[in-house]
């Protein structure tokens, strides 16, 4: 539908495996003429069924959310970025009213080189070598840290944790499905981390 200048006013587009209807009408437009009152039918033609989740992915990371009558479904690699220690998930089921937020680290397990794969900390710095990975990880004062570590085809020799002044932080660390699990204090200044390997 164009107006009197010719430009569209309504018009429909295919958007993933949707079709999005634009109409620039305000809502009293369809008042104001038999035409424009038949119209709206029309634009109703062939709805889309009600959502029952939302799914927004962006690079690695993925967002869903289950509405109150829905549910969500999802398999892959992941790391549930909304847990205390980062669980790993490889099914992801959503009940009604739920939401999750995950990271897809699916393609670094095709490496053979450790990574970091997802942390509770800001990543101040990150290095990486041959033998070595150390990161410095800020947050906040007496809130516990976690890092989650992918380790690819290497195992871990020795792992290394400063606080600012130099002294000895204590860390805990294990080992699940090819990953190792950190966790530290928060320090807003950063807690430095080095993991060597053999």
């Amino acid at each position: 539908m164009r107006d009197s200048e010719g430009k569209a006013v309504m018009f429909r587009a295919g958007v993933g495996e949707g079709t999005v209807t634009y109409c620039g009408l305000p809502p009293s437009a369809f008042t104001r003429s038999p035409e424009l009152d038949a119209l709206l039918p029309r634009l109703l033609l062939n709805p889309p069924a009600p959502s029952v989740s939302m799914e927004v992915r962006r690079g690695p990371y993925v967002a869903a959310r289950s509405l109150e009558v829905g549910e969500y479904r999802t398999e892959g690699l992941y790391v549930d970025l909304l847990t205390p220690d980062l669980r790993i998930v490889r099914s992801v089921e959503l009940g009604p009213d739920q939401c999750v937020f995950l990271k897809d680290w699916s393609d670094l397990a095709d490496t053979g080189s450790p990574q970091l794969v997802a942390t509770s900390s800001h990543v101040a710095v990150q290095r990486a070598d041959d033998d070595t990975l150390a990161l410095l990880l800020q947050g906040p004062e007496r809130t516990p840290g976690v890092a989650r570590v992918f380790l690819g085809d290497r195992t871990v020799a020795e792992i290394q944790a400063v606080d600012p002044s130099g002294r000895e932080v204590e860390v805990s660390s294990t080992l699940e499905e090819g990953t190792l699990r950190l966790g530290y204090p928060g320090m807003p200044l950063g807690v430095a981390l080095r993991i060597t390997f053999d």
